[in-house]
């Protein structure tokens, strides 16, 4: 797929999240592969799988399915997410954060499903994050401090934490 690196295990990992999606056709003798819960062999027109991202984005671009947001972009999340930078632990939800949201977002807009207030969202997570969580590394004393907010970091954001940690030492 699309910016997808062969040779970045991050890009790997980030690519097997499960995004739940609803068939626009039929598909016939997969019906227990892509849905292991099933016992039928052909999965009908409107029926609602969870696929893999790198799946999901082959299939949007050629309008086989509708993308839906995984429950960590709901607005659920999107409320936690908004009453502060520390109320959530990104890396429990969903260690590939960012990545993954680019990535459900380009395959909706394939699609014709976008959510347009869905980048806007991400944008505005990352920020406040980044003032909140990131920018306390260089004040950080000890390892308990530092432990407590990198479990709460998106890989992404990790990485940036840990260059932050890096250059102040």
């Amino acid at each position: 797929p699309e910016g997808f690196d062969y040779y970045d295990i991050d890009s790997i990992l980030s690519e097997e999240t499960m995004v739940p999606c609803e068939l626009r056709h039929g598909c016939t003798g997969v019906g227990t592969v892509l849905d292991p819960g099933s016992d039928q062999r052909d999965l009908q027109p409107g029926s609602k799988v969870d696929l893999p991202l790198w799946m999901v984005q082959v299939m949007a671009k050629r309008q086989l399915l509708q993308v839906h947001l995984p429950i960590y972009f709901k607005d659920h999340m999107r409320r936690k997410l908004r009453a502060g930078a520390g109320c959530e632990s990104l890396r429990v939800r969903c260690a590939y954060f960012y990545t993954v949201a680019h990535k459900v977002h380009d395959a909706m807009v394939g699609c014709g499903t976008s959510d347009e207030s869905f980048p806007d969202f991400i944008a505005s997570t990352f920020a406040g994050r980044y003032a909140d969580l990131l920018t306390k590394a260089p004040t950080l004393d000890t390892m308990t401090d530092v432990s407590e907010i990198q479990a709460k970091l998106s890989n992404e954001e990790l990485r940036l934490f840990n260059l932050a940690i890096g250059s102040s030492a």
